[in-house]
């Protein structure tokens, strides 16, 4: 789908599936990962390699723990989509 309607999907998974949200869940949170800082990092990457990446333009969305580092590093994004789990 990205490349037939010509954008950039990048699909982060990490550390051990999990990030650090600060609020939720795994390993990325228990051993207090940079997960904002490696969001801007990807951003940045991306933005050296295609010129139409920026923060103007650029979404994210995620579900459960990512819906948390989603919300937790909004800052970055036009817009964010959501979907928290409670337990």
């Amino acid at each position: 789908m990205a490349e037939t309607y010509q954008f950039v999907l990048a699909i982060p998974k990490g550390m051990q599936s999990s990030f650090n949200a600060q609020h939720c869940c795994g390993s990325a949170l228990e051993q207090n990962v940079d997960d904002v800082g490696f969001f801007t990092a990807i951003i940045s990457e991306l933005s050296t390699h295609h010129s139409f990446v920026s923060p103007e333009i650029t979404y994210a969305m995620g579900w459960s723990n990512v819906g948390y580092m989603v919300m937790y590093a909004a800052h970055l994004f036009r817009a964010i989509a959501t979907f928290l789990q409670f337990e």
